[in-house]
């Protein structure tokens, strides 16, 4: 269906904010609030290992942890745009990767072998006719 970049930030109070350029020690020292169903199946997510883990099951709760200055967290841009224009959330820029966003598919799926109900081929149709999409930080688009 498309892709959603995803966005490491933490509250403006917090030490990693203060930060111009966050190295990986620096967020291993801090609390990482995570979403429990990503914590130990992401690829490539060895920066975000740390020895301090919250876990929480809906981003919604991660958003308030982190606005609450409880830890740092990764979660889609999207969900996080008027609180990063608020001021409200401080993204951090990690050192590692100053011009790459992280990128995650957004996929749709149903078993073939139940078929559909009316109601389920309308969701489908739409969520299909709707790509999920944004402008990364070079302003090229997620999905094609």
């Amino acid at each position: 269906m498309g892709k959603l970049i995803m966005s490491h930030v933490c509250h403006p109070d917090h030490p990693l904010a203060q930060l111009e350029r966050v190295r990986f020690d620096d967020l291993h020292v801090h609390r990482r609030l995570a979403f429990s169903a990503h914590t130990s199946k992401l690829p490539s997510s060895e920066y975000l290992r740390s020895t301090k883990v919250w876990q929480a099951e809906s981003y919604l709760a991660l958003l308030e942890m982190v606005r609450a200055g409880l830890g740092w967290a990764t979660l889609p841009r999207q969900l996080i745009l008027r609180e990063l224009a608020a001021g409200e959330l401080v993204e951090l820029q990690l050192l590692a990767y100053p011009h790459t966003d992280w990128h995650i598919g957004v996929d749709l799926l149903w078993a073939r072998q139940r078929p559909l109900g009316k109601a389920g081929r309308w969701l489908k149709e739409c969520l299909q006719a709707r790509k999920v999409f944004e402008l990364d930080r070079m302003g090229q688009a997620t999905t094609l």
